[in-house]
């Protein structure tokens, strides 16, 4: 891990910490680290929609939350399993790809909180990342919107990470606007 969170910048009395950015960022990794060392504990958003979307009538819709104002009912039942986490644990990570700040006040209610956003700072590393992450058959978003055969072609899979990464690097203003209401604090990874 390339960035360290010392004791003194994590707030006294902070109930929550959100640890939000894209995937293949590090935010897992970091989350991990902060639950063991500060003694908090740790919702992994994807872990949480997989075991909720499980039990959902319309499994897969429930995986469209991160879009702000939509499947509002979804984000209900997602939010509400949070906060009755949030009353047994106290002091709680939430790690996850949350790019909706309804959620999050709505999660945060009359709690403390730092809202963090992992984000990598170097393209070659990031882009190595989501290759490594290709290889081990982890990637999603990969499979989601390329054919087995196009992630056997080299060609067409670099082209279509790199596009992801560039697209990804250049949203970093985006997602400081979505949370310029919100105290951000960015750790580059």
């Amino acid at each position: 891990m390339s960035v360290v969170i010392l004791p003194e910048n994590i707030k006294n009395n902070t109930n929550l910490i959100f640890l939000i950015g894209h995937s293949c960022s590090g935010k897992t990794t970091l989350s991990k680290e902060l639950s063991q060392k500060f003694n908090y504990y740790l919702i992994q958003i994807d872990e949480l929609i997989k075991d909720l979307s499980e039990s959902h009538s319309e499994g897969t819709k429930i995986f469209k939350l991160y879009k702000p104002n939509k499947y509002v009912i979804e984000k209900e039942i997602l939010i509400k399993k949070i906060n009755n986490l949030i009353k047994i644990h106290k002091h709680v990570i939430i790690e996850g790809t949350i790019w909706d700040p309804y959620m999050i006040q709505k999660i945060s209610n009359n709690m403390t909180y730092q809202l963090i956003c992992v984000q990598p700072y170097d393209k070659t590393i990031y882009f190595e990342r989501i290759m490594k992450r290709v290889k081990c058959g982890n990637s999603s978003i990969i499979q989601k919107n390329l054919h087995q055969e196009e992630i056997e072609n080299e060609d067409i899979l670099h082209k279509y990470i790199k596009n992801i990464v560039d697209t990804r690097f250049n949203e970093f203003n985006e997602i400081y606007e979505l949370f310029q209401d919100f105290n951000l604090y960015v750790v580059k990874n």
